[in-house]
């Protein structure tokens, strides 16, 4: 039995409706890059014996400082 096949043809696309769709999902506008902003620099504490930390990496004690995540030292501001 020989059964004849047509192409499958792809649903019109309604260019309104993705565009708007597209907006919705944040993709269509701004975004910036994918890991964030190069032309921001990244914040950064100072340890005395351990150098920049990153902000990400600090641990926040109680008093509402931030120390060291390796020696427990209180850092200071970067001055850049």
């Amino acid at each position: 039995m020989n059964i004849g096949r047509s192409p499958i043809e792809p649903a019109e696309r309604d260019e309104e409706a993705f565009e708007e769709a597209y907006d919705i999902g944040g993709h269509g506008k701004g975004g910036g890059e994918l890991l964030g902003n190069s032309a921001i620099p990244p914040t950064l504490y100072h340890c005395p014996d351990h150098g920049d930390v990153l902000a990400q990496d600090v641990v926040w004690k109680p008093d509402g400082r931030p120390y060291c995540p390796q020696c427990g030292a209180a850092l200071g501001s970067d001055p850049n």
